[in-house]
């Protein structure tokens, strides 16, 4: 009885062929994915990464300004440790910007302004500048680009109950403190853009900042914070 070895071996080989292809097809759109999903992470990573550091930017603005008035204040010169951090007529505006000015003394460069009231508004547009640092302003410069991040900050005060020995927030223009006490300010910094697709994120970034070195009021001694 005589075997060919070689029988059906073209039929052999051309499904090995075959079968060789698809692996490698599947695994090179396996590759190509895994690097699109780690480039979108990445991107996302990044874009959360700048919402929190301008979020925080904008606290520590609204803190060196309270710091700086209780230096003013300490050199003499009649003023409240929440002045610059609220406008309107009737000083009750919490809802604006942070407008830094590169154009401004050391007191005059971080600055909020309570003009335009939505984040919507073109100044709550975050920019970057020619050397690539993150800028908001009510004026922009020449060669400033928009970077798609909008920042909008609310300053409510905290209000102390004396009656009751317990602290409240105020939530919207208009209002105020009245007869309490005013204790400090709650900075809430919103942040958005637009991610992939055309989808609209939005970051809060919040914090309380507290009057501690100058309290008001004469029985305010025991309060403790």
């Amino acid at each position: 009885m005589k075997f060919n070895i070689f029988k059906n071996t073209s039929g052999q080989t051309l499904l090995e062929s075959l079968l060789a292809i698809t692996v490698i097809v599947v695994g090179v759109v396996s590759l190509i994915s895994l690097l699109v999903n780690a480039r979108v992470s990445a991107e996302a990573s990044l874009e959360e990464a700048v919402a929190g550091q301008i979020g925080r930017e904008t606290i520590e603005a609204v803190r060196f300004i309270r710091d700086s008035n209780w230096l003013k204040r300490e050199a003499g010169l009649g003023v409240n440790y929440y002045d610059g951090l609220r406008g309107g007529s009737d000083a009750d505006d919490y809802n604006g910007i942070y407008a830094w000015n590169p154009e401004g003394s050391a007191e005059t460069a971080v600055l909020f302004d309570f003009t335009d009231n939505s984040i919507n508004d073109d100044s709550a547009i975050v920019y970057q500048d020619v050397m690539n640092y993150y800028r908001q302003s009510i004026i922009p410069q020449p060669g400033w680009v928009d970077t798609g991040f909008r920042r909008w900050v609310s300053l409510y005060p905290i209000c102390f109950d004396t009656t009751t020995g317990l602290e409240y927030l105020l939530t919207s223009d208009g209002t105020n403190c009245a007869y309490d006490l005013e204790v400090g300010i709650q900075v809430i910094v919103q942040v958005q853009w637009k991610g992939r697709a055309g989808l609209v994120h939005d970051r809060l970034i919040e914090d309380r900042l507290y009057n501690w070195k100058y309290p008001e009021g004469d029985d305010f001694s025991d309060v403790v914070f």
